[in-house]
């Protein structure tokens, strides 16, 4: 592998308290010549010890971790002045906890049942600044925060034609230029497109705001 080739390659950490699970990603990883291993913990300790010097592209993240679940390492992950794209890789399914993810301030979301294809192409996307979550099954929220997904669907029925348009792009984790080149307009114009609607759903990240259109587009 030349020089130029190995610039381009995904740097990945991977935070696991299964054994059997990093060794899979291992050999995994090793099919895929863009993707590059760069370490693995089985928890968050060894993760925040080992992360600053190797400054991955992507950390993989379990949500059941021992001593610090996955979203707590998460919002650490995610403080600046550089933190890398965090994408959940779990078993569990459950929209509550696709929701928590995206309030921890991850990049995207991806079951452990996934192929290996679509494992990839989901780091391949967090790495390129874009967000990959699933649909969500159900209401979503909790059942003691009804009121707060009542405010969900209200802030999102305020959305403009264009901006639920450009929310239905963002949620489908494309960029801003691909999204300006879809709708033939600048780049600029996409980014403050994304910054009203942003504003308008109360959302601080483009994966909340991917999160609304997951939860309440199928009542369109």
């Amino acid at each position: 592998m030349n020089e130029t080739t190995a610039k381009k390659r995904i740097r990945v950490y991977v935070v696991d308290d299964h054994h059997v699970v990093r060794a899979g990603l291992s050999a995994i990883f090793e099919d895929y010549p863009q993707i590059q291993l760069v370490g693995e913990a089985a928890d968050a300790a060894l993760a925040l010890k080992d992360l600053p010097a190797l400054r991955p592209d992507v950390v993989l993240v379990d949500l059941r971790l021992p001593g610090q679940d996955g979203c707590s390492l998460c919002r650490q992950l995610k403080r600046p002045p550089c933190p890398p794209g965090v994408l959940i890789l779990t078993s569990f399914s459950e929209d509550h906890l696709v929701l928590a993810a995206v309030a921890s301030g991850a990049d995207g979301y991806v079951l452990k049942t996934s192929d290996d294809d679509a494992l990839v192409a989901a780091i391949t996307t967090v790495a390129a600044g874009s967000t990959v979550w699933p649909p969500l099954k159900g209401l979503g929220w909790p059942q003691r925060d009804s009121s707060r997904a009542s405010q969900g669907a209200i802030r999102l029925e305020s959305l403009s034609p264009q901006e639920r348009r450009v929310l239905a792009l963002v949620a489908e984790g494309k960029t801003n230029k691909e999204i300006a080149v879809a709708f033939n307009v600048s780049e600029k114009t996409v980014r403050n497109q994304v910054s009203h609607l942003m504003r308008k759903l109360s959302v601080e990240r483009r994966a909340q705001a991917a999160a609304y259109y997951s939860k309440f587009s199928g009542q369109d």
